[in-house]
């Protein structure tokens, strides 16, 4: 009887110390813990010409930028702090003057064809085992089915392909800037 409790007191301890870390580690990868101002008071934002609609990103936000002076390669930040004053995004990777910035891409801008595309690939390849497992059968199938989800993978990879064009382009229609709101 008093191992049982010793067992149950050790597994009680157990789990309280591991969800404390386990807290203290989530603290930590959301940047609360090494926050420097309140959030939403200094964040970036990009706009659009005539819209009410703009997007916001916050310090720990992961995007990519297109500099002006390399205009062919895409690079990943993660946003660290913002400098009004001087107009400075700073990031994990260097900081940035805002006028540097060609074009913006967030991760979901990025990412918008990749959850279509598998789910396309799941629906192709539940149509193939069930294709296969009728023609094991001996049983006519319809082709046409399979025919469908074929073109409906081609289509969502195509949709993947044209979803590199989705990002802000700063000229004369985008505008991206600080916004301070602290006091």
């Amino acid at each position: 009887m008093s191992v049982s409790i010793l067992r149950y007191n050790l597994t009680g301890i157990t789990v309280k110390i591991l969800s404390l870390f386990f807290l203290l580690q989530l603290f930590h990868e959301s940047g609360a813990l090494a926050a420097q101002h309140p959030p939403g008071e200094l964040f970036l934002q990009i706009e659009k010409k005539n819209r009410l609609k703009t997007v916001r990103l916050l310090p720990g936000d992961v995007f990519e930028i297109k500099l002006y002076s390399d205009k062919k390669n895409w690079t990943e930040v993660t946003l660290t702090d913002l400098d009004p004053r001087r107009g400075l995004i700073i990031t994990d990777y260097g900081s940035y003057h805002l006028g540097e910035i060609k074009a913006l891409r967030t991760r979901g801008q990025k990412q918008w064809g990749s959850g279509l595309i598998g789910l396309t690939m799941g629906f192709t390849a539940g149509t193939l085992v069930f294709s296969l497992a009728d023609l094991y059968y001996g049983n006519s199938y319809n082709w046409g089915f399979v025919g469908a989800a074929g073109g409906m993978l081609g289509l969502s990879f195509l949709a993947k392909w044209a979803s590199r064009a989705f990002y802000y382009r700063f000229h004369r229609n985008h505008r991206l800037r600080i916004i301070d709101l602290r006091m």
